[in-house]
């Protein structure tokens, strides 16, 4: 017997776009690589400018073009998610010639920092801070100074593309907190 039945082919659902894909014409013994060749003929992405989100392996080894769709843990529903650009929406942004806004910020001028006293400014925080219901997470220990970390690139590196959220923590994070739990 020749080729592959269908109870060897694998339903593969993935979101791109806000859009739902389904590739259904590829078996176990198939790659990354095979995938991301179907997906470049529905979505146009090249496979170079492809990354799916959400594979994992079986042993828990990094995912490579190489890989085979059988060395990984795909459960029945389970939709993956493709992020990339068109060749042509690429070409588009690199031939933007308009640069009408672009901002000369290497020199200042005293009344572009001057942002706290534009009422616009005023009115938004003040509206904020009246609808804002703080809610105490846990009990304040005794003798310890209250910390406060900005989330953006203090915790988390929030420009860094990554499969898990485990992998935006910056650098010596862990590290960082459990030597500040001693002191705050």
């Amino acid at each position: 017997m020749s080729g592959t039945s269908d109870y060897d082919k694998l339903v593969l659902q993935l979101k791109y776009n806000g859009q739902l894909i389904v590739v259904d014409c590829l078996s176990c013994d198939n790659s990354i690589s095979d995938l991301k060749g179907e997906l470049f003929k529905i979505t146009g992405v090249l496979p170079i400018n492809q990354k799916i989100l959400g594979l994992r392996t079986i042993n828990n080894t990094p995912v490579s073009d190489f890989t085979t769709l059988s060395c990984l843990v795909l459960k029945p529903g389970m939709k993956l998610m493709l992020i990339g650009s068109t060749q042509e929406d690429i070409l588009k942004v690199n031939n933007t010639e308009d640069t009408s806004d672009v901002v000369d910020d290497f020199e200042f001028k005293e009344e572009d920092t001057q942002l706290h006293s534009v009422p616009e400014n005023i009115k938004k925080v003040t509206r904020r801070c009246e609808a804002y219901r703080p809610r105490k997470l846990s009990e304040f220990r005794d003798g310890k100074k209250l910390l406060v970390l900005d989330l953006d690139y203090t915790i988390f590196d929030h420009l860094t593309p990554a499969e898990s959220a485990h992998q935006l923590a910056r650098p010596y994070l862990m590290e960082f907190l459990t030597r500040a739990y001693v002191h705050y």
